[in-house]
């Protein structure tokens, strides 16, 4: 009969101090479980993204023009990506800055406990003696996302392109104090926050010719023209995946739909998404979506839309979603219109 290892382990108590025996935790390699995400499949996709075909009450507005003439946001953003100023994608500059950049950023962010962690057949390191030692397990998944990873990337290769230039950022590149530090030390000057200026930033202190880094997070439509009528370089930085929600919303606009956007109104990242959109709602959670799905059933007791947020931030020119209870649902325009939509699966949500 095989035999299961035994480890013995003191667990100190107020109580007693029993030893017990347990089974080994190195009997096997830990399981982890990950729900598999399921695709959706076109039919799906469809219901929740329509087009102006899918609504032709609503493809009026465009009528007789081509896609690159219609005047959306889509478009003003892709003709200001479209200048040679505006460097993005994975290889902006030289290939032979982006290897020399990638060889450094494996030297920096390599790691020696991490390096001896993924050596050991259970991927665990100990550390301590007796009832002092800790056990660190490391995940299946860890480190830095693709989308972070090339942000990083694409900052510290534009300072290796433009070693005399001043450099800005809009914001931090990411939530990450060692990165947006490193950056610091490249001499790239975090932007100044200030309601009171354009875009509740200080771009004056950007000068023609200047270098100017977007974070991961993005930038809003308005901070993206600003920057081009300046005449500066913009490294583009944003996440793909971030992007990709502003290819869905340039959806919404041409269908006459309001996006739902999960997020805090503050963020950078919800700033971007809701330059983007036409008619849009932040939420913060679930008492606000509560709030809107009341609303939009029509329910009694919930508030007209018709209000003005108060506590708009100064630099903010489009209503949001206020958090207080004075104005929870400005930006949907109206109920019965936005009820038929949820009705058949078409209010669009991110």
């Amino acid at each position: 009969m095989r035999q299961t290892p035994l480890l013995l382990l003191l667990l100190p108590s107020t109580t007693c101090d029993a030893l017990r025996i347990i089974p080994s935790a190195r009997a096997r390699p830990p399981v982890m479980g990950y729900r598999p995400v399921k695709a959706p499949s076109a039919e799906e996709a469809a219901a929740k993204n329509p087009t102006a075909a899918d609504r032709p009450e609503m493809s009026d507005r465009y009528k007789g023009l081509t896609a690159n003439e219609r005047d959306t946001k889509k478009n003003t953003r892709s003709r200001i990506m479209k200048k040679k100023e505006y460097k993005r994608g994975g290889n902006p500059f030289d290939r032979s800055i982006h290897r020399g950049v990638s060889e450094k950023m494996s030297e920096r962010f390599a790691g020696e406990l991490v390096n001896e962690m993924k050596e050991d057949q259970f991927r665990e390191l100990r550390l301590g003696e007796g009832d002092q030692a800790i056990t660190f397990v490391l995940a299946k998944e860890f480190g830095f996302c693709w989308g972070v990873e090339r942000s990083i990337e694409l900052a510290w290769a534009a300072r290796e392109a433009y070693p005399e230039k001043r450099m800005h950022i809009t914001n931090e590149l990411i939530h990450n104090p060692g990165v947006n530090e490193l950056l610091k030390g490249f001499d790239i000057q975090f932007m100044e926050k200030d309601n009171d200026a354009e875009c509740g930033k200080r771009f004056d202190t950007v000068g023609e010719g200047d270098v100017v880094i977007l974070p991961a997070f993005g930038a809003s439509l308005e901070e993206m023209q600003l920057l081009d009528s300046k005449g500066v370089t913009t490294v583009d930085t944003t996440c793909p995946w971030v992007s990709k929600v502003w290819t869905t919303v340039d959806k919404h606009q041409l269908s006459d739909m309001t996006s739902v956007i999960h997020g805090k109104y503050m963020h950078e990242e919800a700033i971007a998404t809701a330059s983007m959109c036409d008619t849009y709602l932040i939420i913060k959670d679930m008492k606000e979506a509560t709030e809107v799905a009341s609303y939009i059933l029509g329910e009694p007791g919930t508030q007209a839309a018709s209000c003005e947020s108060s506590t708009r931030p100064p630099h903010t020119t489009r209503p949001y979603i206020s958090y207080t209870p004075l104005c929870p649902l400005y930006r949907l325009p109206h109920r019965r219109g936005v009820y038929g939509e949820i009705r058949q699966g078409r209010l669009a949500a991110l």
